[in-house]
């Protein structure tokens, strides 16, 4: 690095006469950079400014001191052997130290040093320069961690796992197990509840996966929802041990936390002599945790469906009997309609999980007192797509995922999130659509209060041929009169 105040200095110090040389020290005196000038013993014979203020000393209580006693002691002995000199060559001297202000906050300085020799080869003075590089280093040190860390979780990464994985197989470390472990469902998670929940809990894992292992061991993310652990001398039986304590955090923190549970499958190997590839061992744990995750099958994904289900019921109107009264009356209009067996129990199902998406709508947008604003409409919208997506996800609910997607659309086109029209929607879908309207105006929600029946019932006759199926309305108002014991004209 080359600053321009040590070069001008140095040159005019040796170059110029008295009165150049006191022209440039006022612009010396300027320079934001720390100047400095000191005898071989490392008196000190000039001070700048900035160096004074970043000292908080005045420059009459330098001059004189020694610039050694200056550098803290962990230095002082390192840098000081790079002031010998031998022969008269002056070389420039460059070394970076971490300096105090007169507050005590620390500073990483970029010094360099030249030294100024007689016509007859005599050392007789140090020229310094020192330049604040704090905010580059703090940016090298943040590439470098970058370089080496999950930064979602703060546990190492994939590429620094595999290079410790080629430095332990020279090693004598062995045996040597490796643990991959993967964070069942991810994806369901991040699709229902939104990337953010996802996230949370992969930091969950990785806090779980560190508490149980030694300092010594090495615990890295890679990729995804994936986790290794490399081992150093463990057997298979040793990391048994560990996986039970892995199992055990895990149970713990799932019986606080049931809203939204950590499950985790993992795969154990062990390489017992030195030339065993640890690579390959890394793939004979990463065959084992697929296979744990095989066994656990889709019960673990309809156990977590249940739990999104239950969330759901906790923060939105779908208890208090509004899927129960839905899949009543969606079976009573499904039979008029004369709809087969197989579209009635859709129906019966997208009546209880249509609205399985809301999960991932915000608690401030989904219990909002008072009208939403446009953005908290499209959040609230997005739940079409979320429900998609999370049915898509179980064998027993993927045939009725177009189902959800679609259950928003409109007669007239104007719904989302296709702009279906008319027939285009699935009947399943247009039914669903009237009788959500119908419960959602007879119920007390967060933004407004219950209507009668009877007012309910006027608002669909006002929306036929608009926002619903104009057929379906009339099969919908005679099955509602039927129930309230009202003539049927």
């Amino acid at each position: 690095m080359k600053f321009n105040a040590f070069y001008l200095w140095s040159a005019v110090k040796q170059a110029f006469p008295v009165e150049s040389e006191d022209r440039y020290r006022t612009l010396i005196e300027n320079q934001r950079d720390f100047v400095c000038c000191c005898r071989p013993d490392t008196t000190l014979t000039f001070v700048n400014r900035a160096y004074c203020c970043f000292l908080g000393k005045e420059p009459e209580e330098l001059l004189g001191k020694k610039w050694a006693e200056l550098i803290p002691e962990s230095y002082r002995e390192e840098i000081l052997r790079k002031y010998v000199w031998t022969t008269p060559i002056p070389e420039v001297i460059s070394y970076e130290i971490k300096l105090a202000d007169y507050q005590g906050k620390t500073y990483w300085i970029h010094w360099l040093s030249c030294p100024i020799f007689d016509r007859d080869g005599k050392l007789i003075e140090y020229h310094s320069v020192g330049r604040d590089v704090t905010e580059r280093i703090q940016y090298l040190e943040q590439l470098k961690y970058a370089t080496l860390h999950d930064l979602a979780t703060g546990i190492y990464n994939k590429n620094y796992f595999e290079e410790e994985v080629q430095r332990f197989e020279k090693s004598r470390d062995y045996p040597i197990t490796i643990i991959s472990a993967d964070v069942d469902n991810l994806k369901l998670i991040n699709d229902a509840i939104g990337h953010e929940k996802g996230d949370q809990l992969l930091k969950v894992c990785a806090k779980l996966l560190g508490k149980a292992i030694r300092s010594s061991d090495i615990l890295a993310r890679m990729g995804g929802d994936e986790f290794s652990i490399l081992l150093p001398r463990t057997d298979e039986v040793a990391a048994e041990e560990i996986v039970e304590r892995i199992d055990a955090l895990i149970d713990a923190y799932n019986a606080k936390h049931r809203e939204l549970p950590l499950s985790i499958s993992i795969g154990v190997a062990s390489a017992y002599k030195q030339g065993e590839s640890l690579m390959r061992t890394l793939d004979n744990a990463d065959n084992g945790m697929y296979r744990d995750k095989l066994q656990k099958g889709e019960g673990l994904k309809a156990k977590i469906l249940n739990t999104l289900m239950v969330a759901l019921g906790e923060k939105d109107y779908i208890t208090e009997g509004h899927a129960q009264r839905l899949t009543r009356l969606s079976k009573n209009i499904g039979e008029k309609m004369g709809l087969s067996q197989q579209q009635l129990n859709n129906l019966a199902l997208l009546a209880q999980i249509h609205d399985i998406g809301k999960v991932g709508v915000p608690d401030s947008v989904l219990s909002k007192e008072g009208p939403l604003t446009r953005e908290e409409r499209n959040i609230m919208k997005l739940h079409a797509e979320k429900g998609y997506r999370i049915a898509l996800t179980s064998p027993d609910l993927s045939h009725i995922a177009h189902l959800i997607l679609k259950h928003h659309e409109r007669w007239d086109g104007k719904g989302y999130p296709l702009g279906l029209r008319g027939e285009e929607i699935p009947i399943e879908c247009r039914i669903i659509s009237i009788l959500d309207a119908y419960d959602a105006m007879t119920n007390d929600r967060p933004y407004r209060k219950a209507i009668s029946q009877e007012e309910a019932m006027e608002e669909l006759k006002r929306k036929a041929g608009s926002q619903f199926d104009p057929r379906l309305v009339e099969v919908v108002l005679l099955v509602l009169k039927e129930e309230m014991g009202a003539p049927v004209s």
